[in-house]
């Protein structure tokens, strides 16, 4: 709303400050560096994710997000995590 010039109340400040908790995943801690945008061009672009490349996928997300999962074959979570990352991607 501050954004908008219109200061925030109280509430909505306590709100904000709810939510982030409750999402800490939607804010990366870095900048996604250009041979990981090529990674994800790779992984987008591909029908078929290279065992290589799903390492350096959760290495990536777990670096950007400041987790801990642990490498599995779940397509859910993997199709998850590239789409965070993706969000993150500036074309």
């Amino acid at each position: 709303m501050e954004v908008l010039g219109i200061p925030q109340c109280e509430s909505c400040k306590e709100l904000q400050s709810r939510l982030n908790r409750l999402f800490p995943w939607l804010k990366a801690s870095r900048d996604v560096t250009q041979e990981e945008r090529e990674l994800m061009v790779r992984i987008n672009t591909k029908s078929s994710i290279e065992n290589d490349d799903v390492n350096a996928l959760f290495k990536l997300y777990n670096e950007l997000f400041s987790s801990k999962l642990s490498r599995c074959n779940c397509p859910g979570l993997i199709t998850k995590m590239i789409e965070r990352i993706n969000t993150f991607i500036q074309p």
